[in-house]
């Protein structure tokens, strides 16, 4: 089963680090000069700056994507935890854990693994 919860940062990156690359590029290797009156630098470095956000956006939510799977792999491999041992073995908060959990219930992700997984508070 492939753990893949928030699948937009998947497309944030791919396209946060297009946007970005072709607006570095066309920024860098245009030989022309500006002025005020017959183009302006504005829309390339706009194009730009988008990437970096989405990039940043995407990045965001990998990182807690990745604090998911550590939840769910802990699970998976105990089969049983006690919510103070997933504290401390992965550092993450009390209320991270149970709001992973409750997301991942809701969204019925862990739909073919929860006839297995036992969760004791």
């Amino acid at each position: 089963m492939k753990k893949d919860v928030f699948k937009i940062d998947n497309y944030f990156i791919i396209i946060g680090t297009l946007f970005l690359i072709a607006g570095l590029v066309t920024i860098l290797l245009d030989p022309r000069t500006y002025d005020s009156y017959t183009e302006n630098p504005i829309l390339r470095l706009n194009m730009a700056i988008s990437g970096l956000l989405l990039l940043v956006v995407g990045i965001y939510y990998r990182k807690k994507e990745n604090k998911i799977h550590s939840i769910w792999d802990a699970l998976e491999k105990n089969k049983e935890a006690r919510l103070r041992d997933l504290e401390a073995s992965l550092g993450l908060s009390r209320s991270f854990i149970l709001d992973t959990l409750n997301t991942l219930m809701h969204s019925l992700v862990l739909i073919m693994c929860t006839s297995r997984l036992k969760i004791r508070l």
